[in-house]
């Protein structure tokens, strides 16, 4: 997961001021992906009797979303098509123990709902679970506490309330009250105070850019948490919006949470306690289970147009297989497509060869339009098998990352 670099500036109001909406009965399908560090470790339970303790976990899930109005606020439910956890254990010889437990954390979660609620304004009021497993004695009660925090933490990204001064939009504005954004990963609540700002600061492929930067002291509501304990923690986040004027929704958002021991709480060793990064993006359709979707810039980059050229009237069309040639690739793209963090992607396109085998043109006509004049130009440098007369040949060039060099 990448996280986009935020902005400095301020910037002026935007011409329309962002608002929410969430269309009843609509589906939103978000990528979630979140990744929680605990120096000195936090404790999983699996419902037979198993336990380890992790220094990192990472869940990746895709999510539908759907709303249903109820007065002034929005009831927003989510179920997942796609949900798997991974972690490092906090002692080597507990690996095996903890993948073990989030398989069956995966399994759970992967049929629990999410429910919200949500303000006129895009406040995440209250967060709940529907469990995806029986609580039928006092371990599987902690352990669904357990999990639902888990989630509490990954959808927190959705707590962005929006201001409706548009002097606000100039000079940025508070969070007032709480947050779901700066809490613990605890079941037992967050105690503490914090300061959050939202900015504009300018726009980027269309979308409105929203920085927020938050403190805070915070600690866990209860000694009973074993896990947090009551110690003070010092709070510092950042991160970034990009939201959709048009459509009236969160398009990316991504934040980082740095959470170190007050220095009256330290023992021996740096005094870092907590560090999560998290990242919610919409998408029109979910990537394929376990995959990441393309970039916010490549989903909105334009395109060539799909439908290849009419043939050239007494030049033959034959087909790529019967040139024998091995599939075209690239390695590294051009400067043109590197802000949109492609993958492997292909580009399609027309070439007419002279009999010599000499490519004569090339004409591009499907795929990413930042790759097309680059294709173009490695297709006239390659060369083809010479046959009696000229012919054209549509195939596909494969550009790769310069991170998958073999």
């Amino acid at each position: 997961m990448i996280l986009s670099l935020l902005f400095s500036a301020q910037a002026a109001s935007p011409a329309t001021l962002p608002v929410w909406r969430w269309p009843a009965g609509v589906v939103q399908r978000f990528h979630i992906e979140t990744e929680i560090v605990t120096p000195t470790g936090h404790r999983y339970y699996a419902a037979n009797n198993l336990d380890a303790r992790a220094g990192a976990v990472k869940l990746r899930a895709d999510a539908a979303c759907t709303a249903k109005p109820e007065g002034k606020v929005q009831i927003v439910s989510c179920t997942f098509a796609y949900f798997d956890m991974k972690g490092q254990a906090w002692v080597a010889d507990e690996a095996t123990k903890l993948a073990t437990i989030l398989e069956e954390w995966s399994s759970d979660l992967g049929r629990t709902s999410v429910e919200m609620e949500l303000g006129p304004d895009g406040r995440l009021r209250t967060f709940d679970t529907m469990a995806g497993k029986e609580r039928s004695n006092k371990r599987e009660g902690y352990i669904i506490e357990q999990e639902r925090m888990l989630l509490q933490r990954a959808f927190s990204a959705f707590d962005l309330p929006l201001t409706t001064d548009d002097k606000d939009w100039v000079r940025g504005w508070q969070q007032k009250g709480g947050s779901a954004l700066m809490q613990l990963l605890t079941i037992s609540g967050t105690a503490g105070a914090s300061e959050i700002k939202h900015t504009h600061v300018g726009e980027r492929d269309g979308l409105t850019v929203i920085q927020t930067t938050a403190k805070g002291t915070l600690s866990a509501g209860s000694a009973l948490d074993a896990d947090a304990g009551g110690r003070l923690v010092d709070v510092r986040l950042a991160g970034e919006t990009l939201f959709d004027v048009a459509s009236g929704m969160m398009i990316w958002r991504d934040f980082t949470m740095d959470g170190r021991l007050m220095v009256s709480a330290q023992g021996a060793g740096t005094g870092a306690e907590y560090f999560q990064v998290g990242a919610i993006q919409w998408v029109p359709e979910f990537p394929a289970p376990g995959e990441i979707p393309l970039s916010v810039a490549a989903m909105r980059a334009p395109r060539l147009s799909g439908v290849a050229p009419a043939a050239v009237a007494g030049i033959a069309v034959v087909s790529f297989a019967e040139l024998g040639m091995d599939p075209l690739f690239v390695q590294g793209f051009p400067s043109a497509a590197e802000p949109l963090n492609l993958p492997v992607t292909k580009v399609s396109a027309r070439v007419l060869v002279n009999a010599d085998g000499v490519p004569s043109s090339v004409t591009p006509f499907a795929g990413f339009e930042a790759l097309g004049a680059a294709t173009e130009q490695a297709l006239l440098g390659a060369r083809f098998p010479a046959r009696p007369a000229p012919y054209s040949v549509d195939l596909d060039v494969e550009w790769r990352p310069a991170a998958d060099a073999e």
